[in-house]
């Protein structure tokens, strides 16, 4: 099984990712989250910042984009291409109400004629390998059988598929079962995502899903950063981890700063990167999170990071 890092919106970006490859490793290529496609004869080169090369040494990248609109595909294909980019990722997963009711990620399920324009035009264009990632339906499962009838006609590099669907955004459980009745059915290579994080997680869909060779690794990743290493048999010893943990962190303030964020603005930012550790595996007591949680300075915030490095 190969992991790889999934497309989180403003978590994966190319400053976690640099951090990761720098202090702890484990992952060789990465989804990045998505950039939205745009009007216009050229797409500004700020606007695919996230994707420079330079900003992302040490991890494969794969660009993502959102949108539905396929006349503005040439136009970023041209640009990612100008990047040295060969594929990209069509996102029709995202969950987020406010994409979908643009019918965008997970919004656009339901209507596979728009699909199909859309791919259709995209794989006119050449030059780029493309693949998708998407979800068993926006709001039921039902959905997925005619977004296979147009999947099925392109060549796509692969299809990711988290078993939820979208208006269970991340709740409840995926449904494997469903997932095994798809399967059959889907003729490019699948990637797999969704609820990978522990162990014994990965040994499961290994076993439930032996024709899955490639898993995509997002909140588990982000709940514990040694998961990739601990996926190929790495033991992490508890005071190692807290440290190389620290250290991913010290890592991420500095390469938010380092990319030009107003200081404020990278303490807001990193707040959502320590709620979301877990906190019994990394020894993060109730008031410490509290604290952190609510802290409002940047020295503030610094006497925190000493004090959990003290710990």
């Amino acid at each position: 099984m190969e992991y790889v890092l999934a497309p989180l919106d403003g978590f994966t970006d190319c400053r976690y990712r640099q951090a990761h490859a720098d202090t702890i490793g484990g992952l060789s290529r990465a989804i990045a989250p998505f950039v939205t496609l745009v009007a216009g004869r050229r797409v500004r080169l700020t606007h695919l910042r996230d994707f420079w090369p330079a900003n992302n040494r040490g991890m494969a990248v794969e660009p993502q984009i959102l949108g539905n609109e396929e006349a503005y595909f040439p136009v970023m294909a041209e640009a990612l291409r100008a990047l040295g980019y060969d594929c990209l990722n069509w996102n029709l997963g995202c969950p987020i109400r406010s994409v979908a009711a643009k019918r965008r990620g997970a919004g656009l399920l339901p209507y596979p004629a728009q699909v199909d324009r859309f791919l259709e035009r995209a794989f006119g264009c050449g030059g780029l390998d493309i693949s998708v990632k998407i979800r068993l339906g926006y709001r039921d499962r039902a959905e997925i059988w005619p977004l296979l009838e147009v999947l099925n006609r392109y060549p796509l590099r692969y299809v990711a598929i988290h078993p939820r669907t979208g208006i269970q955004g991340y709740g409840g459980q995926p449904d494997w079962d469903f997932l095994e009745t798809v399967l059959p059915h889907v003729q490019a290579p699948v990637y797999y995502s969704g609820d990978i994080f522990t162990e014994q997680d990965a040994r499961r869909l290994n076993l439930r899903f032996p024709s899955i060779q490639v898993c995509l690794l997002g909140r588990g990743v982000l709940a514990d950063p040694f998961l990739p290493l601990r996926l190929q048999g790495e033991t992490i010893e508890a005071e190692t981890g807290r440290k190389r943990c620290l250290a991913l962190m010290e890592r991420l303030y500095e390469n938010q700063l380092a990319y030009g964020i107003r200081p404020q603005s990278v303490l807001k930012r990193m707040k959502p990167y320590w709620v979301r550790l877990d906190r019994q595996r990394f020894g993060l007591t109730e008031d410490w999170m509290t604290r952190m949680k609510t802290v409002q300075t940047l020295g503030d915030y610094a006497d925190l990071i000493k004090e959990y490095g003290s710990i």
